[in-house]
């Protein structure tokens, strides 16, 4: 039988309208997916963007903006002289005719793009199947090949499915238009939601200079999110796994373990931003509730709080115990300085020595603009405190500027959950616990879905012995941030320090399966099997992490490992080139100390350890089994016992 288009007057409602809208948009995610597209970032991207303008409400888009947006022309662009949209436009209707005529040919919705011009129009249409019946495929979540910038999960309808009767209409561009709003009411959620992930939002600016404003909004609507106690919010280094992944939202939504998920879509042209959000029932892939926001990049922090609200208000309807939710409206600041904390954020997000110094200039700027900015005192805290953890720069002077930085946010914004779990590093990495234990407790009060104060929170006592609760928070972090490697690491050294080795092995193996490049999961193992006295596979483990690093701490567990394995010689000539670093602060007494003992020279390890304890007054500790040496000398234990503290 062929497909019969039913025509019907205008829509009856707002409501009924916003369900066609909901429905031209999953056709769109359908037609993106099929073969045609897939592997076509120009059509993808061409199509989308001429869509979603449609559905916006927006005026028409003229052909020299999308020569501008989507091509990458100079503002000046004459489209007269260079026909390039018109001919990349005749290629998308040939493409759209070439889909329903064989993998849209059953589907439900069909969207032209009339000649001469590039606003699309919309028809439904229904499919029969037998008699007077009439099908409409339901969404069917499949895997789709992502085009860059576009989107990444994707709904193909397929017909032969569940049998509804339904009178279907020709929608025309001017009947399908919202206001400049266009939102889809709330539906009901398939059960509660206790659970939710933000999955990256795409880049569609046509820019990738552009990258770090999406993964900006992206972090400030997980963090905003994450504040609400009832609700688990998958942390960012988990959700952006995703970018650009060829997964569906279901197949996602396993992965993570989540009910709900967010995504959407950014777009900037010179000062204007628009932003489209939408939450979805991930177990059945359904649309709850959508918007769309166009505002100058001046109010992106009033709408990044109005999203948040707006999704924590769908979720409070799901949740068991409702609740007010404790998203913060954030204090206006200069856009300049706004943009400066997202790059700020960007750069620190990649862990890398570039990144973190770049964060460090941006925050800078930031706050140089706008020196009430306490978001960016508190990112700049956290880039110092990464350089001097890493021993990037000297951690005596990089924690007294994570400091300096900390006061200044703190004493703007005391509720700042991300600054009291900065501050609580950096007293534990001063050796005061108490300290530190009592900022934790308060940054997991103030902000209970930051994944990386439950793992920081972690480390610092399984460090002091209390290796149950550290398990018990570092699970927890896992299942907020459960793609992280850090943090998978992490559940493995805790392990480690439990005494606890073959879970610990068992753990780490599964993390470098994860990621073989991933140099602390090497690490960890390669010590992990030398108190096993497997120092074959030790030092082949730690060689991969000094591979990877090229860094003067690894090199050195790496030369630890050769002397306990008897390479004493090599172990030797590797000491003496570390003598420097060790003398500039970029290594800590402890650890030479360590391949001091295992070099036999016991001696000139409590020599080490007598000048530090005298220089610095403290010598920070852990209680990892590697010291277990220093521990059994009685003299340096002596040492340690006058001038030693744990972290």
């Amino acid at each position: 039988m062929g497909i019969h288009k039913v025509q019907l007057g205008a829509p009856r409602n707002g409501e009924e309208s916003n369900r066609r809208i909901a429905l031209i948009r999953q056709q769109l995610r359908s037609i993106l997916a099929s073969p045609g597209f897939v592997h076509s970032a120009r059509m993808r991207q061409f199509l989308e963007l001429v869509v979603e303008n449609s559905l916006s409400g927006a005026a028409p888009l003229k052909e020299t903006v999308i020569g501008v947006q989507l091509f990458g022309r100079a503002p000046d662009y004459d489209s007269g002289a260079e026909p390039i949209v018109r001919v990349e436009a005749r290629r998308l209707r040939q493409k759209l005719q070439q889909y329903y005529e064989r993998d849209g040919a059953v589907s439900p919705v069909v969207i032209h793009l009339p000649k001469g011009g590039y606003s699309p129009q919309f028809e439904t249409r229904a499919v029969p199947l037998s008699g007077s019946a009439v099908a409409v495929a339901p969404p069917l979540a499949v895997t789709a090949g992502p085009a860059k910038g576009l989107g990444r999960r994707v709904v193909l309808w397929k017909a032969m499915a569940a049998i509804c009767c339904l009178g279907a209409l020709s929608i025309g561009v001017a009947s399908l238009r919202p206001s400049a709003f266009s939102r889809v009411p709330p539906a009901r959620a398939s059960g509660s939601i206790t659970s939710i992930a933000v999955l990256p939002l795409v880049n569609l600016s046509g820019d990738s200079a552009q990258d770090y404003l999406a993964d900006g909004m992206t972090d400030e609507l997980i963090g905003s999110l994450a504040r609400i106690p009832a609700l688990r919010v998958i942390s960012r280094t988990s959700a952006m796994q995703y970018k650009d992944a060829r997964k569906a939202l279901p197949e996602i939504a396993r992965e993570l373990r989540v009910d709900a998920v967010v995504e959407g879509s950014l777009t900037r042209s010179g000062r204007q931003v628009r932003i489209t959000v939408q939450l979805i029932d991930a177990k059945v892939d359904r649309h709850l509730w959508s918007e769309d926001y166009r505002r100058p990049i001046g109010d992106m922090l009033e709408v990044e709080s109005e999203v948040a609200r707006a999704i924590a208000a769908q979720v409070r309807l799901t949740l068991a115990a409702s609740r007010e939710s404790p998203v913060r409206r954030e204090t206006e600041v200069a856009p300049s300085a706004w943009d400066a904390y997202l790059k700020g954020r960007y750069f620190w997000n990649k862990r890398t020595e570039e990144g973190l110094r770049k964060s460090v200039g941006y925050f800078k700027e930031a706050v140089t603009e706008a020196p009430g900015y306490a978001r960016a005192w508190a990112g700049m805290a956290d880039s110092w405190l990464l350089l001097g953890e890493s021993w990037l720069r000297p951690n005596g002077e990089a924690f007294r500027e994570t400091e300096k930085a900390l006061d200044k946010a703190l004493s703007l914004d005391d509720d700042l959950g991300e600054a009291h779990a900065c501050r609580a590093a950096l007293e534990s990495n001063r050796g005061r616990w108490d300290q530190a234990e009592a900022e934790f407790r308060r940054a997991l009060e103030l902000s209970p879905g930051y994944a990386t104060a439950h793992q920081w929170y972690a480390e610092g006592l399984a460090a002091h012995g209390r290796t149950e609760e550290a398990l018990a928070e570092i699970r927890r972090a896992r299942d907020l941030d459960p793609l992280s490697l850090t943090v998978n690491v992490q559940v493995g050294y805790i392990l480690f320090l439990a005494r606890r080795y073959d879970e610990s092995i068992a753990q780490l193996r599964a993390t470098v399966d994860l990621d073989p490049y991933f140099w602390m999961a090497h690490a960890d193992l390669g010590h992990a099997y030398e108190q096993k006295r497997m120092y074959p596979e030790a030092i082949q483990e730690l060689q991969k992490s000094v591979d990877l690093t090229q860094s003067a701490s690894q090199t050195l567990w790496l030369a630890h490992a050769w002397a306990l394995a008897g390479r004493k010689a090599e172990a030797r000539r590797v000491r003496s080139t570390l003598e420097q670093s060790f003398a500039q602060g970029y290594i800590d007494a402890p650890p030479m100390a360590l391949l001091d003992t295992a070099l036999g020279e016991p001696d000139r390890a409590l020599a080490r350890l007598r000048t530090a304890c005298s220089a610095q007054s403290r010598i920070v500790l852990s209680a990892t089994p590697i010291l277990d040496p220093l521990r059994a000398d009685p003299r340096i234990s002596a040492v340690l016992a006058h001038c030693g503290t744990i972290d």
